[in-house]
């Protein structure tokens, strides 16, 4: 979970990928997979429950640090460079996103 999340973030900067549609190809299939097994059994539920309370505690202080300076380095080698990564790119492609609603 937390690396395929590093990946996906690492990809959005070299390639100036757009936020909204990120989130909504990921947390639509979670959604729906938390909605499918809470439906099939009352166990499953209390199951699913657990499950995304553990997903929560792995973004503790061993993980965002390791994050958050994997995207710094990221986003300074892509500013160095001048390429699709580059952070204005992105902030422009952010700001097209917003505008066209």
């Amino acid at each position: 979970g937390v690396g395929v999340a590093a990946v996906v973030g690492s990809l959005r900067l070299l390639r100036a990928w757009r936020v909204k549609p990120l989130i909504v190809w990921t947390l639509c299939p979670c959604l729906l997979g938390t909605l499918l097994c809470s439906c099939l059994s009352v166990e499953l539920a209390a199951v699913v429950g657990l499950a995304w309370d553990a997903g929560a505690v792995t973004t503790g202080p061993v993980t965002v640090p390791v994050v958050i300076s994997l995207g710094i380095g990221l986003a300074a080698a892509a500013r160095a460079r001048g390429g699709p990564g580059d952070a204005r790119q992105v902030e422009l492609a952010e700001a097209r996103e917003l505008a066209s609603g």
